[in-house]
């Protein structure tokens, strides 16, 4: 049975990359969501979900909610 598995790691593109190179599919691009991360999604050959993430700003709550307004405001 597949399982998931979250990790924060220092750099997401490195480990995308060496990832890839033994056999893990991406599950999107690599993105920089409002909340101040990079992150990445794979499966690996046996099905499980790993999400990679890497915190590239430290943010406090007031700044998440005006970013993440931000994205809808026309």
């Amino acid at each position: 049975m597949p399982v998931s598995f979250a990790l924060r790691v220092e750099d997401v593109n490195a480990l995308v990359a060496r990832a890839q190179a033994a056999g893990c599919t991406p599950e999107g691009e690599v993105e920089d969501p409002f909340y101040g991360s990079r992150s990445a999604e794979l499966r690996d050959a046996f099905g499980h979900r790993w999400t990679l993430e890497q915190q590239l700003e430290q943010l406090d709550n007031d700044e998440i909610r005006q970013r993440f307004a931000a994205m809808f405001a026309g």
